[in-house]
């Protein structure tokens, strides 16, 4: 973009800066997380150009930890939570199905506190 002023830095679909100036560092990572990240230009007005083709990026750091377990028993150790019918994962609100014993899944925590549905694909 002719006359760009400052760039615009999106990790996983959504924008986490707009820097006037390289290098970025993002210190909101959990240690052993993997994200996306794309940029755009942006001019003065704030207009911002196309956004750059994806990378993956994986910290350092400890992996991410993974519980298999069904649904009532992952709402009873708090990473996931239940309307009453379904159960959620925590943070992520990923809808897991019925909360009840037979519906089984695996939760990735990353970062802390904010868990996923990993199924098949947790280390």
């Amino acid at each position: 973009m002719s006359g760009a002023t400052s760039y615009a830095v999106y990790r996983d679909g959504f924008r986490v800066a707009t820097p006037t100036a390289a290098p970025f560092t993002d210190a909101a990572l959990s240690a052993g997380s993997s994200h996306t990240y794309s940029v755009a230009t942006r001019d003065a007005a704030g207009t911002g150009g196309a956004r750059s083709g994806d990378i993956t990026v994986t910290t350092t750091g400890a992996a991410p930890k993974c519980w298999t377990a069904n649904n009532y028993q992952q709402v009873q150790a708090g990473r996931a939570t239940t309307d009453g019918s379904h159960a959620y994962a925590k943070g992520s609100k990923q809808n897991m199905g019925l909360y009840n014993t037979f519906v089984t899944h695996t939760l990735k925590e990353s970062p802390a506190g904010y868990y996923v549905i990993a199924d098949g694909t947790c280390p």
